[in-house]
């Protein structure tokens, strides 16, 4: 009895998406790749610092170099620009904010060097959402992604309102997939305090 397949011809399942050619291929490629990217995390894992100096992320890969601003807590000049020399980033700080109980920065380098600034610098705020979180002279509140129309408006016209009813400023300063922290601040304790209320009466009521 003939058969249709030589001794070297592999059958072929017709409900397959890979032919078990291209499924070696694949193999041999990008799961080597992944692979490959695994092992160089352990590796980073084991001495940061040494990759870190190399310009290389946390998969040994060349890193990118961005720029972000970001809200501290006021500290002196000299320890924020040593913490700045160590994690290899330079740092810009904001000279028109004029609340003395923060710090807006620009910092720059590359990705995996402002993370280990981060960690520098600490945990400076613990996000929960649609808290109001206090310090002795600005506010934070998380505005949750689906809520941020809301609040910032269409280019920001709510936001303008806002300011120009309490005499606050309003910055964003930072965001995440789920929500984004926007920063109330002004010469007046009582007009930041009710800045706030307004914009958490208004996420209330569209959150019901």
């Amino acid at each position: 009895m003939s058969s249709k397949y030589t001794e070297k011809t592999i059958p072929e399942p017709e409900d397959i998406c890979l032919t078990s050619t291209e499924f070696l291929e694949v193999l041999g490629s990008k799961y080597k790749a992944e692979i490959q990217r695994e092992y160089n995390l352990v590796q980073f894992s084991n001495n940061p610092s040494k990759y870190e100096r190399q310009g290389l992320n946390a998969y040994l890969e060349p890193d990118t170099v961005t720029q972000e601003e970001i809200v501290i807590p006021s500290m002196h000049r000299e320890e924020l620009e040593r913490m700045a020399c160590e994690s290899r980033i330079s740092v810009g700080i904001d000279k028109l904010n004029k609340d003395p109980g923060i710090m807006i920065i620009l910092v720059k380098g590359t990705q995996t060097a402002i993370a280990s600034f981060k960690r520098l610098l600490g945990s400076i705020h613990n996000h929960l959402p649609n808290e109001i979180k206090d310090t002795d002279t600005f506010k934070l509140i998380d505005i949750p992604y689906i809520m941020e129309d809301s609040i910032i408006g269409k280019n920001g016209t709510n936001i303008y309102k806002i300011q120009r009813d309490f005499n606050v400023a309003l910055r964003i300063i930072s965001g995440e997939p789920s929500y984004k922290t926007l920063l109330v601040s002004g010469e007046n304790i009582a007009n930041v305090q009710d800045a706030c209320k307004c914009i958490m009466d208004i996420l209330y009521k569209n959150a019901n």
